[in-house]
């Protein structure tokens, strides 16, 4: 009786143990790899929501940097050393210098862009969503979801995140 007990409580125990292991290197890849695409699922939906609310407080200002950033992808798009080394998105070339504004190949075509404003309204757009949405989600990090399918994906990507965790950041696992 005693070993039908001890045969009742391992094979109970058995599949928790299956879980606790280690998983190999291939699928702690693949499970990385799904998470953060999960991750970047997210981000995007919250990007997108955020860059409405600007566009809707300022539209000027949002469509300035929408330019800024695409010359500034467009010019470092060539460059390998700048994509090692990120610099801020917005890099807009002051117009105040007249000898610069005179000769037109002293600098590349720019984009006006004003950094005060821009923050201004980046601010705004953020305590609008903090008034107007109710927040669905908040992830390991501390990042707050407003939109469904953000919230949706930041919590599978977290729960992805705990099995990461738990079987592949040990030894053997990643």
């Amino acid at each position: 009786m005693l070993a039908h007990h001890s045969l009742l409580l391992l094979a109970a125990l058995l599949p928790l143990q299956a879980v606790a292991q280690p998983l190999g290197l291939v699928e702690c890849r693949h499970l990385r790899e799904r998470r953060n695409q999960l991750a970047a699922e997210a981000m995007q939906a919250e990007i997108a929501l955020v860059q409405a609310t600007r566009m809707d407080i300022c539209p000027q200002q949002e469509r300035l940097a929408e330019r800024a950033n695409a010359q500034v992808q467009a010019s470092t798009a060539d460059q390998p050393s700048a994509l090692a080394h990120p610099v801020a998105k917005v890099d807009p070339v002051v117009k105040a210098d007249p000898v610069a504004q005179a000769v037109p190949s002293a600098q590349p075509e720019s984009v006006d862009f004003d950094y005060t404003a821009y923050l201004e309204c980046r601010r705004q757009a953020e305590e609008r969503l903090q008034r107007s949405r109710t927040i669905l989600y908040t992830n390991q990090r501390g990042f707050t979801f407003y939109t469904v399918n953000g919230a949706r994906f930041a919590r599978e990507a977290d729960g992805l995140q705990l099995r990461l965790s738990a079987s592949c950041d040990r030894e053997g696992g990643s």
